[in-house]
């Protein structure tokens, strides 16, 4: 709000403006709400991934026990049949 004031100087009236901010903050209000939503989807998303790459180190380490195991039971299964000495036994079907 400002006077106006005449040539003498005499305040004559005054000037007032406005301007409608509604819809400018409506759409700040939006941008944060849709802004927040995506951060905690990012963070859902993220949290997903860690749990992905948990579980595949884990398979990763079954995987590599399992067949540690395996290779030590085939080579006590082939040293058996190096020291038996019955034919029947080490011939292959």
């Amino acid at each position: 709000m400002s006077p106006v004031r005449d040539d003498d100087g005499n305040i004559i009236y005054f000037f007032a403006s406005q301007l409608d901010f509604t819809n400018i903050k409506s759409k700040e209000a939006e941008l944060g709400a849709a802004r927040h939503q995506a951060e905690a989807e990012v963070a859902e998303r993220t949290g997903d991934l860690q749990e992905s790459l948990a579980a595949r180190i884990l398979v990763h380490e079954v995987d590599h026990r399992v067949k540690n195991n395996l290779a030590t039971m085939a080579s006590i299964v082939k040293m058996q049949v190096r020291l038996t000495e019955d034919e029947g036994q080490t011939r292959e079907s």
